[in-house]
């Protein structure tokens, strides 16, 4: 049986799987509660004549910052189709590479090269994203017009370092909360960490265990979750195989409880933690223990929170011929409204830097919208009309000569 390539699965056997496994879905996670859309967009911007056909967009931006200005720039050229909802004209959003190169924009329609590599995305609100220097640790906020970098240096008397390396970034308002591992020669618990993005500052409101649980190995790792409104939370200290979950008060950072899953920590709703595996997505009341829904029977693949309350899912659905399948489920009572199928017969990938609580993008040439390719594209799913536009949304590399040479 031919089956299509999912995140996890690629990750299989290796004892950092659930940690990076974690980490991209925290990513998906935190970027959707980060960036809220921003209403109406010009229709004119991105839109041609004829509908299908995607055209340039307006004037691409280059950060100058990264590079001197001999020295050609690289960004990203964005052509949005006529016809697909306003809100995909409107996102901010911002995508890595595996070099590392970041690359963004206050909306879809515009771009610049945030980062010039070495540097892996975080989160993204509506004016900047967080990134984190893979090399020294180091952090830096940096505007998704391409003018901006702030370096946050998380050092503070041995207990964080720039060492860190953070599994999850949660924003709250202005506030954003971070979790992970110090890694040195085994991973150790952060604690909770909480970045004010206005000032720069950041202050710890969790401090790390003193050790992990018995029930876990010596690789442990930290994530957080919030609900939308930043009020409730739930916390998950994990090693390669099993994750502790306990209920969170980002007020306080007091951590109450305790349930043990071989589920990753992805989202909070009300009182539950949603957690999710390659095989089980569920939520868990964090009170009792409890598993309050369940879905199962199928290999699931990208996931990530579409607005307070629907959380959207791929998966290859094993009931039912094997179909490609994309879902909107109710967080609260798991009940699962299938918008979209299509024959298992190529590679699929939810990107969720390009989606919208009204429109869910799709393609195949990257993971997770990685931007190495010279061009990727992606399809657009209108949930209001049931619509898809193919190849709606083109992103393709542009060099741009060195200043004095335009």
């Amino acid at each position: 049986m031919k089956t299509t390539r999912t995140r996890a699965g690629r990750k299989r056997g290796d004892r950092w799987s659930l940690i990076l496994w974690l980490f991209t879905w925290c990513l998906l996670m935190t970027a959707c509660v980060a960036g809220p859309d921003a209403g109406g967009s010009d229709p004119s911007n991105g839109a041609t004549p004829t509908s299908g056909a995607p055209s340039a967009s307006a004037a691409v931006q280059s950060n100058p910052s990264p590079t001197s200005a001999a020295t050609p720039t690289t960004a990203i050229s964005v052509a949005i189709a006529q016809g697909v909802p306003p809100s995909v004209n409107a996102k901010p959003w911002a995508a890595g590479s595996r070099s590392g190169a970041v690359y963004g924009g206050k909306r879809l329609g515009q771009s610049a090269r945030l980062a010039a590599g070495n540097e892996r995305l975080m989160m993204v609100n509506g004016e900047a994203a967080l990134t984190q220097d893979m090399r020294d640790g180091t952090l830096h906020l940096r505007g998704l017009a391409g003018s901006m970098d702030r370096s946050i240096s998380m050092a503070a008397g041995g207990r964080i370092t720039n060492a860190t390396r953070w599994v999850s970034a949660v924003p709250s308002g202005q506030t954003v909360l971070l979790s992970g591992a110090t890694w040195d020669g085994n991973g150790r618990d952060t604690g909770i960490a909480a970045i004010d993005l206005a000032s720069g500052s950041w202050r710890q409101i969790a401090d790390p265990g003193p050790s992990a649980p018995a029930s876990l190995g010596p690789d442990v790792f930290r994530v957080v979750a919030l609900d939308p409104s930043g009020s409730t939370g739930a916390t998950a200290l994990c090693d390669g195989a099993t994750c502790v979950v306990s209920a969170f008060d980002p007020s306080t950072g007091r951590a109450s409880g305790s349930v043990m899953t071989s589920e990753g920590l992805v989202a909070v709703n009300g009182g539950s933690a949603i957690v999710m595996s390659q095989t089980r997505l569920r939520a868990i009341d964090l009170a009792t223990g409890k598993t309050v829904w369940e879905l199962a029977d199928a290999e699931f693949q990208e996931g990530f929170r579409l607005d307070d309350q629907r959380w959207v899912q791929s998966y290859i659905d094993h009931a039912d011929g094997w179909a490609y399948t994309v879902a909107l489920i109710d967080l609260a009572t798991g009940k699962r409204n299938v918008v979209w199928t299509a024959p298992v017969d190529q590679n699929r990938v939810l990107y969720h830097e390009l989606s919208t609580a009204d429109a869910i993008a799709f393609g195949s040439d990257a993971l997770s919208l990685e931007l190495d390719s010279a061009s990727v594209s992606a399809s657009i799913l209108d949930l209001q009309s049931g619509r898809v536009f193919e190849d709606a949304v083109r992103l393709s590399t542009a060099r741009q000569p060195p200043t004095g040479e335009r």
